[in-house]
Parts: C-alpha cells; sequence; structure tokens
C-alpha cells in the first residue's frame, strides 16, 4: 500500500448508475473539485482523514475519503465521509482517478460511515464486495442502501461479505434486498436495526454471534435458500418483540445446530421448522411467548437447558429420537420458575414406551403419548367436530339461495346475499376447524349444542337451525381465497404443508384445506406403517396420507370423514393422488392445495368491515 499523501486536492471520481432493487434508481451523482460552502456547524465527519485520496460532491455537499488496497490491481476503499447538511444521499462512485490511475472501489472500509447521522440513503456501486467492521454502525438516519447489480435489471450484486457491527443500531433501515449475494456476516452486523422488517440471504454461509439481535420490528428472516450450517449463538434474541405480530422464521435444511440463546425472547414466532436439526442449545427459544408448534426430525439427539421455558401457548412436544437427551426445565414450563412454573396437560410424544422422552414425562408428570397411535386418536376426536348434515343447498340454503338474518347482514359481504345457493364448504369447513381447536364454541352460535355433530333437527325433513345456518353463511362470505397460502408446487406437496399436516395430529391447530373450486378441513396426517388399513389396495405407491373431511359427505357410523377422501402422498418426494371428486376443479385434476392454519387468514374482513379475527367471530355470534 502506498504512504498517506494527505494530499488536499480532490481525485477525478466517476460516478455509477445505481440500479436500485424494489424501487426507482437513484439518480447518479457528478463529483467535481469545487469547494463547499454549507455551514459546518451541520457537519459530520466518520471514518479516516488518513487517506490518500479523497473526492467531493458540491451538489450534496459531502466528501468522501479513499484508500488504495492494492496498487497492482488497481483497487481502493472508501474509508471516511463528511456530511454537511441533515437527509444527504450518498453515492460511492465506480471507479476513482488517481495521479492518471483509475481505481475501482471495492470496499467500504472498516468505520467508514460509523455514526454518519445525516446520511438517509447509501448508493453502492457494482464492484464493492465487503463491508468492513463497523462500516455504517449507527447510522440512525440509514434508511436504504442501494447496490448497483453487476448486469443492469439483475440482483447479482458483487457484495459477499459484511463484517461485525456494520450496521449496528442503524435503527431507520428496513431490510437487506442489497444483501442477496451476501455469504458471510459478522457478529452483531445488524444488532440494533430495530425498523428492519424482512432479512433475506438466499447464498448465506456464515453468521457471526447476535448477528440480527435486537430487531424489535422483525416479521420475516428468509434463509430457507442459504447453507448454513449453524446458527449461532444470540442470533436473533431479543427480535421481533411485538407478541400480536407473527413473525415467520425460515431455516435452510443444512442448519443441524441451534446456538445457546439465538432466538431469545423472539415473540412473534408461532412455529418454526427445525425437522433437520440434530442440536437444540440452551436457552435457544426461551420466552419466546408465541411459540406453539416445532417440527422436529429423527435425529434430534440434544435438548438444552431450559430451551422451550416460557413458551406459553406450547401444549405438546413430539420427538421421534427415542434417545433424544432433554435438559432441565427444557419443555413444559413456562414463566414461573421452577417445579410451580410446570405446564398443565403438556403432552410429549415419542416413539416407543422405552425412550428418555417417556422417563421426562413421567419424572415431570406430563402425558406420554405414542407417535404411532396420533393418527387413530385424531380420527376419532375430530368426528366430534363435523357436521352431521351435508353441504348442499336444502340443508344450508333459503329455497336455494344463501340465508343471512338480520343480525348477521351487517357483517356478511354484501355481493353475496341473495344469491343462488352454490355450496357453503369454506364457511363450514372453517367452524368446524377453529371450533375443533377452541377458538370457537359450538354453543357460541348454536345455543343449548356442544358438539358440531349434534346440530341438525333428527326428523324429516333434515335442516340446520336458521342462525346456525346464517353464522356460517356469513364466515363462508368473508372466506379466505383458495389461491392464498399455497403450499403446493408443480403437482407435488411441500414439505411444509406435510410437516403442519402432520403436525396436526400432535396438537397443532387444525387447518383449512382448498382446491380452486373447494374448501375441507384438513385435521391431521397418518403413515402407512402405523394405520390398521396398510394392506389396501390405495395404500398401493404410497407411505402417508393427509387426513381430510369433506363437508359434503353426509355424517354416518360416527363420522364424515372416508379414508377415501384422504390425500395419499409419497413423502420423499411430495407426489400425491386422491380420490376426491374431480369436479371441485371445474372436471380437472386437483393441480393446486391451499393450506390455511392461521385463525387471522381463515377469514377476509375487508369485505364488509374492518374488524379482525376475534371481533369478526365476536361481532357474528348468534343471540343467546
Amino acid at each position: 500500500m502506498n504512504k498517506k499523501l494527505r494530499l488536499t486536492v480532490a481525485a477525478v471520481c466517476a460516478a455509477a448508475v445505481i440500479t436500485a432493487p424494489l424501487s426507482t434508481a437513484p439518480v447518479s451523482t457528478t463529483f467535481s473539485a469545487v469547494s463547499m460552502t454549507a455551514s459546518a456547524a451541520a457537519s459530520v465527519l466518520s471514518g479516516s482523514r488518513n487517506f490518500e485520496f479523497f473526492c467531493e460532491n458540491a451538489e450534496q455537499s459531502y466528501t468522501l475519503y479513499f484508500d488504495i488496497i492494492d496498487s497492482n490491481a488497481k483497487t481502493a476503499a472508501v474509508i471516511g465521509c463528511l456530511t454537511n447538511n441533515a437527509n444527504t444521499n450518498v453515492t460511492v462512485p465506480e471507479t476513482a482517478t488517481f495521479r492518471g490511475v483509475e481505481y475501482r472501489i471495492t470496499e467500504v472500509g472498516s468505520l467508514a460511515f460509523k455514526n454518519q447521522s445525516n446520511m438517509t440513503q447509501i448508493n453502492l456501486p457494482k464492484y464493492v464486495t465487503a463491508i468492513r467492521n463497523g462500516g455504517f454502525g449507527n447510522c440512525s438516519s440509514l434508511t436504504t442502501v442501494y447496490c448497483s447489480p453487476i448486469t443492469p435489471g439483475y440482483c447479482d450484486y458483487a457484495l459477499e461479505e459484511i463484517g461485525s457491527t456494520a450496521f449496528m443500531n442503524c435503527e431507520n433501515l428496513d431490510g437487506t434486498s442489497f444483501a442477496s449475494n451476501v455469504k458471510r456476516i459478522g457478529a452483531r452486523a445488524f444488532a440494533g436495526c430495530t425498523n428492519m422488517n424482512y432479512i433475506y440471504l438466499p447464498l448465506l454461509e456464515t453468521m457471526g454471534q447476535r448477528a440480527f439481535a435486537e430487531c424489535s420490528s422483525l416479521i420475516l428472516a428468509d434463509l430457507s435458500e442459504a447453507t448454513i450450517t449453524a446458527i449461532p449463538d444470540r442470533a436473533f434474541e431479543y427480535s421481533s418483540s411485538d407478541r400480536n405480530t407473527v413473525c415467520e422464521i425460515k431455516l435452510p435444511p443444512t442448519v443441524q445446530t441451534i446456538g445457546y440463546r439465538s432466538f431469545y425472547n423472539v415473540n412473534g414466532i408461532r412455529k418454526i421448522n427445525l425437522s433437520h436439526v440434530i442440536s437444540i442449545a440452551e436457552s435457544a427459544f426461551e420466552d419466546c411467548h408465541s411459540l406453539k408448534t416445532v417440527f422436529t426430525g429423527d435425529n434430534l439427539y440434544s435438548i438444552g437447558n431450559r430451551a422451550f421455558f416460557g413458551c406459553d401457548p406450547m401444549t405438546y412436544f413430539v420427538c421421534k429420537n427415542d434417545n433424544v437427551w432433554i435438559g432441565t426445565e427444557a419443555l413444559g414450563y413456562d414463566d414461573i420458575r421452577n417445579y410451580q412454573g410446570k405446564k398443565q396437560n403438556f403432552t410429549l410424544w415419542g416413539s416407543s414406551d422405552s425412550s428418555s422422552v417417556n422417563r421426562y414425562a413421567s419424572n415431570h408428570g406430563f402425558t406420554y403419548k405414542k407417535t404411532s397411535e396420533a393418527a387413530a386418536q385424531a380420527s376419532a376426536r375430530y368426528a366430534d367436530y363435523e357436521w352431521h348434515l351435508p353441504n348442499i343447498g336444502t340443508h344450508w340454503g333459503n329455497n336455494y339461495k344463501y340465508y343471512f338474518n338480520s343480525d348477521h347482514i351487517p357483517y356478511a359481504n354484501q355481493t353475496k346475499i341473495g344469491r343462488d345457493f352454490e355450496g357453503v364448504c369454506s364457511g363450514m369447513a372453517t367452524v368446524s376447524a377453529l371450533t375443533s381447536t377452541g377458538y370457537l364454541s359450538v354453543s357460541d352460535y348454536a345455543p343449548g349444542y356442544n358438539n358440531i355433530k349434534d346440530i341438525y333437527f333428527g326428523s324429516a325433513p333434515y335442516y340446520i337451525p336458521s342462525k346456525v345456518k346464517s353464522y356460517v353463511t356469513t364466515v363462508w362470505s368473508n372466506s379466505v381465497q383458495s389461491y392464498s397460502y399455497d403450499y403446493t408446487t408443480a403437482g407435488t406437496i411441500g414439505e411444509e404443508m406435510m410437516l403442519y399436516a402432520e403436525y396436526i395430529t400432535y396438537g397443532a391447530d387444525t387447518a383449512i384445506l382448498t382446491t380452486p373450486k373447494h374448501g375441507m378441513v384438513c385435521f391431521g396426517m397418518e403413515y402407512r406403517n402405523d394405520a390398521t388399513d396398510k394392506n389396501a389396495s390405495y395404500w398401493d405407491g404410497w407411505d402417508a396420507r393427509i387426513m381430510v373431511y369433506d363437508v359434503n359427505r353426509s355424517f354416518s357410523n360416527g363420522k364424515a370423514h372416508n379414508v377415501n377422501d384422504y390425500i395419499y402422498v409419497n413423502h420423499s418426494d411430495g407426489t400425491w393422488t386422491t380420490a376426491l371428486d374431480p369436479i371441485y376443479c371445474d372436471g380437472q385434476s386437483f393441480n393446486r392445495f391451499s393450506l390455511v392454519h392461521d385463525p387471522n387468514k381463515m377469514i377476509c374482513t375487508t369485505y364488509s368491515c374492518n374488524l379482525g379475527a376475534a371481533d369478526f367471530f365476536n361481532a357474528i355470534r348468534a343471540q343467546q
């Protein structure tokens, strides 16, 4: 590296033309050596003044300072910045010419923009491959980072490395769209980015401790395409602080270990897929106050002390490995410490009676059940939540038109009132699913009844009580659209859908399963080896089946669901078959399934009101 010359003349900089993903490209800026005249009172200096050359931008009133990285390769780093005005948009040039030599700007140096409170936007050139430690730390006004792609119109950014504390405490930064090609992220790189909503890192290979800690507004961290093998200690602790806002964490199948306190107090998580994980460290999910469902796999062998302590809605946990080690208060305990904090009615599922899981359950007074018996129990249990009468106009319509009574009309989709009866499957399925999981009480909409299967007048002509009919059709008129929350692609059922279907049998919320023309209920999944009818011909070529209740079935022999309706799947590749009537898809075979398990997404109240799901169901309950 050349010795520092502390030059007092500006180098000539060629400005980059920035292509901004998901936004309009910023205007390119021309640099010159014109002196700045802005008041020094508002000036903010960041990074090093021990530079080899600098560039001034007269229009935006800032100066960038550079250091030569490699004189042979002709590369340089931006190492400092002086701004004179608030709300400054800074553009780092692609190249800078110094003493007749053109240098590519390939790095943001350590601390280059740290504490640069005047800067609201930074535009990085296409040659930048690394942002060094603390490069943008404490940039409290920074909202947007733009990277110019190597190929215009694509997202092939050169940026591969983000150092430790690089964006720490950038409290207004909203996401990581500029980091889609990043492979390495250092410790605390984005810690304290309290406005960050989303993280998308498809090429990530390594991550430092506390990399995304205290990102309190986080709603999505998508690492599903990454190749990272471990989530480090405290990686996301104290992120997603609002219990009422759902946060989704998508991990890749390469992740095998979950570090100490890695998701501590991440309150927005409802469920997480750990089916490829072999080790969960101490306090990994402690005080995740909304976490209910954890998908686990056959190779999980260690669950650390207090790993799931304080996960308030968690009522069950599945351990498929008989020899898994379970630490102190790892499962089944809430906020009150020690024995007094033990959950009531907590269930542990294991594959055999002679297992460490069964011993843990016995030692702590929890219920133990075998996974092989889950499907049979779900089938027997769900019969109470099936409508005795099927979805046909004589039962549910009013002269073959939808029925809404005066109490429910204000909450119905007005465009559907008075329409000819074409079925009310989604309403029946939604009410059935939410009742089975305790979100609704049968007596709320059918006074005098405790089970859905009993709601009908038992002598001909059979019909549904008018208030119940109105309630269900009102839910139907606000039902979720079948094309939403799609879990199938190219004729196969995805892993996430099959995992959730399986976990419904263990205690996860029942889900609505829809095709483009029909709604039904998914209440579990069964493996062929566990089925009493495993030698039947309909099993040929398939190793599992998703259990569904088709609301067009009549109730008989104690239930309305039927094995002929079940969706038979190859668990390894997601291929499937079903005998369900293809008329649900306009005469074509089923080409898409959607699975909706969040009660807040089972209805769409925008048609008639702005109520949330809970308020909507409260509003349309029948009068006692």
